[in-house]
């Protein structure tokens, strides 16, 4: 439909039947009327915001956006194309307005900017946030890295509400730049340290980052609640089961004896996530898992409680930690180096028989 100028506009406006709109006012029913600017015939209820102006929706919508437009007249097209440019890089619509306009509306003029370019405005958790990211970054589970990932941060990774935290020792510092570059961030990663460790720590504050890792299973106190991600493609399996239980250091690991080099694969977990794991690598990888009751540093009175909802899968015997590992590392392109060569040291060096 073509536009309608200003002038045309407020000439059929005075022109409208405001005897019949009265009336129409008078009965509390829907009516009948003609649009003024396509003739179309629309319902119209009472105290709807088109009857005054007696416009269908569709015109309506028009004439708003050719209000836009003309408000925009007075503005060139660099400029328009400037602010549109920077604010999608990040910058505020606050500091578009305080650098490119000196009118008191510049605040709404910088708005229907925005809508006329058909630009969605951030919403307030984007608007407050000052360093880049790519929130999105989770929205498909499609890679070998996502999987991975993922795979880590249920098993150190911490969603503290409005937050997403992980935490690392200084020696694994390469995960927490991986993971940076993956999100395309700059939020600086900050180091600590502790009397006995430094660790470092990336934490991102970031709605739609955080409810989607909420949505795929990271949730505030995931420990008794996370289960094995069903839904991920065969293919994805391998990489997040490496980068849960084998590198990510909260729930496993591989041990070597010093004197025979005797290997020990441990697994640690709530039951439900346990038992779907085991079944798991029995599956692909058909060797023998067993589950293990793990008590820790806790108090008899609280040893029933733990005994029943966290367990441990235990892998013993260097044949069966090799096939596993070996399954888990085949076509690998993202793992923890310290950890590789760990496994090629239990690989390359038979036991010692004593």
């Amino acid at each position: 439909m073509a536009s309608i100028s200003k002038q045309e506009f407020i000439e059929k406006l005075t022109n409208i039947n405001k005897e019949m709109v009265d009336e129409f006012e008078a009965v509390n029913r829907p009516m009948r009327l003609k649009c003024i600017l396509c003739n179309t015939v629309t319902n119209f209820s009472t105290g709807h915001s088109a009857l005054r102006n007696a416009k269908c929706s569709n015109c309506y919508k028009m004439v708003l956006k050719n209000k836009s437009i003309m408000n925009l007249a007075n503005y060139s097209l660099e400029l328009i194309q400037n602010i549109c440019n920077e604010y999608i890089n990040g910058t505020s619509t606050m500091q578009l307005a305080e650098k490119y306009l000196e009118s008191r509306d510049r605040y709404s003029v910088i708005a229907s900017i925005l809508k006329v370019n058909n630009i969605n405005r951030r919403n307030s958790s984007q608007a407050r946030q000052k360093f880049k990211i790519n929130e999105n970054y989770f929205d498909f589970i499609n890679t070998e890295e996502k999987a991975y990932m993922l795979g880590f941060l249920y098993a150190d990774g911490g969603n503290v509400g409005n937050a997403i935290m992980l935490a690392l020792h200084e020696k694994d510092k390469e995960v927490l730049f991986k993971f940076s570059d993956m999100l395309e961030t700059d939020k600086e990663i900050k180091f600590y340290q502790t009397k006995t460790t430094k660790y470092g720590r990336l934490t991102i504050s970031n709605k739609t980052l955080v409810n989607r890792l909420s949505e795929l299973g990271i949730v505030e106190r995931k420990t008794f609640k996370i289960k094995f991600p069903k839904w991920l493609n065969q293919n994805l399996i391998k990489p997040f089961i490496r980068g849960y239980y084998y590198d990510g250091d909260g729930d496993g690991g591989l041990s070597i004896t010093k004197t025979k080099n005797k290997g020990g694969l441990t697994i640690t977990s709530n039951a439900n996530f346990i038992k779907q794991l085991k079944k798991i690598i029995e599956t692909y990888v058909q060797i023998n898992c067993c589950i293990v009751p793990i008590y820790g540093k806790i108090t008899e009175k609280r040893k029933k409680l733990v005994d029943a909802r966290i367990k441990r899968i235990a892998i013993s015997g260097n044949k069966q930690i090799i096939k596993l590992l070996e399954w888990l590392y085949d076509g690998s392109s993202i793992h923890l180096e310290r950890k590789y060569k760990k496994f090629i040291q239990l690989k390359l060096n038979p036991v010692s028989r004593q």
